[in-house]
């Protein structure tokens, strides 16, 4: 990666040439009900824009991040790690939770951003980046509310190997499918201290069933539908254990299961007498029942329209 220097005013970004090798860990934030308030409020909205964009552009740059496009009251932004995309994501919102937006009118409610973070490699071309990271991010950021800040599995194990700042923890949102994208991201939610809590649904293409959370893969080719060439972890289980995390799923405390057909199988010749696991008749794989019965399928694969 060649990094180069650009001064802005009094502050440095840091920009990035990359390669289809990079790791970037990718912000997307954008205002929340702004069409509306343009429709309502246009010379408010107008002055509380740039407002806005001066706040989440300095807090991107302060932590090392490059914004690579802006589009009306959108951000994307790269960093070379998560650790500071992850701050410059709080900051940004701690700087538009503490602006007096009634200073831009007494009917002018205080501006809402969402944001989402993801991490992964996308190639560079004519300083925009493309790529299945950045498809994520963008599905990401879409599914949550203003005010929230939502990361990707990828990004949320970097942040948490490092351990979380004070006043910041982590809030489980589950396993969703994300629009138009085949391979499901498990998502959580960042909550700070001082910060508006916003605990809403997710608008996502709907989160996984128990169901799809069970899946029966070959170990050595990817998951059937992967947006991004990941391979299914098989993790090596005893009985007991294969058996615990399934139940897990069922009652809604576990993440996604991959099992091999083998592992079922032994499952199902050495199960305890009170659990059954057999094949299921109607769609041909390995089913479970913990007490009840539950489908173990390949992951899920929505139709793709020509």
């Amino acid at each position: 990666m060649m990094i180069v220097f650009t001064t802005r005013g009094h502050r440095e970004s840091l920009m990035t040439t990359t390669t289809p090798s990079d790791t970037l860990t990718f912000l997307f934030t954008d205002i929340e009900g702004s069409t509306a308030r343009w429709e309502h409020q246009r010379e408010a909205m107008a002055a509380a824009l740039v407002r806005h964009n001066a706040l989440v552009r300095s807090a991107i740059e302060a932590h090392g991040g490059h914004v690579f496009k802006a589009v009306g009251d959108a951000f994307c932004a790269a960093f070379a790690g998560a650790n500071d995309a992850f701050a410059a994501a709080i900051a940004a919102q701690r700087a538009v939770a503490s602006e007096d937006w009634a200073a831009f009118g007494d009917d002018f409610p205080p501006l809402a951003v969402r944001m989402g973070l993801h991490t992964g490699e996308a190639t560079e071309r004519d300083g925009d980046y493309f790529g299945p990271p950045v498809n994520r991010v963008a599905r990401i950021e879409a599914a949550g509310h203003g005010g929230q800040i939502l990361l990707s599995s990828a990004t949320r194990l970097r942040i948490e190997a490092d351990g979380l700042p004070d006043g910041v923890r982590l809030r489980d949102r589950g396993e969703h499918r994300l629009k138009d994208l085949q391979h499901t991201e498990h998502i959580v939610q960042v909550v700070v201290d001082g910060l508006p809590d916003v605990v809403k649904a997710l608008r996502t293409a709907g989160e996984l069933s128990a169901q799809d959370r069970i899946v029966v893969t070959d170990p050595n080719s990817p998951w059937e539908g992967a947006d991004d060439g990941r391979s299914a972890t098989v993790v090596a289980r005893t009985v007991d254990e294969t058996l615990k995390a399934l139940e897990a799923v069922v009652r809604g405390d576990g993440k996604t299961v991959v099992l091999t057909a083998e592992q079922v199988a032994v499952a199902a010749r050495h199960k305890p007498a009170d659990r059954r696991v057999a094949p299921w008749p109607h769609r041909g794989v390995v089913a479970a029942a913990l007490p009840t019965r539950w489908a173990l399928r390949r992951p899920h694969t929505p139709h793709r329209p020509r």
